[in-house]
């Protein structure tokens, strides 16, 4: 037998990850052996079909970390923004500096993700 780790999902809090039911590969599970190639069901795989398998898989898992990053930023910036409103009604005399402070962080957030 064969030493091979499954490959684990993501939370369900952000959306969930891979499954037999939700696998964007159609494979019933994917499976990364220690030899590198992967196996899907026990069905034969060349290794071109491997190598493209293993891109699709990646290529998936990348997305899936492109929106929790979009997401956890959209959260923040509404938790922000929230901050700013209170802040506002109670020291008013801030209310520019508040708006500067989440443009700010806005701004910077959205080009870190631009730059990935």
């Amino acid at each position: 037998m064969r030493d091979s780790r499954l490959l684990q999902s993501t939370p369900s809090a952000y959306g969930g990850g891979f499954s037999a039911a939700n696998n964007p590969i159609g494979a019933s599970s994917i499976l990364l052996p220690s030899s590198g190639l992967l196996d899907t069901s026990g069905l034969p795989m060349t290794r071109t079909g491997n190598k493209m398998l293993a891109i699709a898989a990646n290529e998936a898992m990348s997305e899936q970390c492109y929106a929790l990053i979009a997401k956890t930023t959209l959260d923040n910036v509404a938790v922000l923004t929230a901050c700013e409103e209170h802040l506002c009604c109670v020291a008013p005399g801030g209310a520019e500096r508040y708006k500067a402070i989440v443009d700010q962080y806005t701004l910077s957030a959205l080009q870190r993700m631009v730059r990935r």
